[in-house]
């Protein structure tokens, strides 16, 4: 209930949040992601971008589990393979419409964990993603506004099919991968702060990561 009233004084009324505690049944917990996404779809339907975060995967996928007799198909040791279907369904979800209107699906999924459970949660949903926002402790700690780790936080390259483009991208992450991860994020922050946009910006960004090392 704290977080949940944390986020809706973050939110401020630019958006909506809704929530179901961890003492609750797994079923009221599918039932809140799938009224959200509802939501999320109608917005959609009515010609606005809308924005879905969900936090988290794992929880979502562990309610799944907890709500359904196993299916007898494993995706991996302790991984129901049916148990993956509503976040799949959810990230699939996530589309840009021709008529107008948009909806983009946030997700968190924690890293780092020796837990099979979530290793196989990363195998499973890493090929699904469009973008990766990797986040970094110490930058979290040191209150930076956008605490993303530019070595590992990622777009798919393949989705952009503009001449000259990869070549760009993979030249930017080649140049960020002379730093450490707060160092890149100081110059990539820069670079943002007076960047314009259009097809100079990212010439400009990998000029400004494979510059002299502070």
């Amino acid at each position: 209930p704290e977080q949940a009233a944390a986020a809706r004084a973050l939110a401020g009324g630019a958006a909506e949040v809704v929530a179901a505690g961890f003492a609750e049944p797994p079923e009221r917990q599918l039932a809140v992601a799938a009224l959200a996404l509802a939501r999320a779809q109608r917005e959609v339907e009515a010609g606005h971008d809308a924005l879905l975060v969900l936090d988290s995967l794992p929880a979502l996928v562990r309610a799944r589990a907890r709500a359904e007799a196993p299916s007898g198909r494993w995706a991996a040791p302790g991984l129901d393979a049916a148990a993956l279907l509503p976040a799949k369904r959810l990230l699939a979800a996530a589309r840009r419409c021709a008529e107008g209107g948009s909806l983009t699906v946030l997700a968190t999924l924690g890293t780092g964990s020796d837990s099979p459970f979530d290793t196989a949660l990363q195998r499973e949903f890493a090929p699904l993603s469009q973008v990766d926002l990797a986040l970094e402790p110490e930058l979290q700690r040191g209150g930076a506004a956008a605490p993303f780790d530019v070595l590992r936080t990622r777009t798919r390259p393949e989705d952009d099919g503009r001449p000259g483009q990869l070549a760009q991208q993979f030249a930017a992450a080649r140049a960020a991968a002379q730093h450490d991860a707060a160092a890149a994020h100081t110059r990539v922050s820069a670079w943002l702060a007076r960047a314009v946009g259009g097809d100079a910006a990212l010439p400009e960004l990998v000029a400004a990561l494979a510059g002299p090392r502070g």
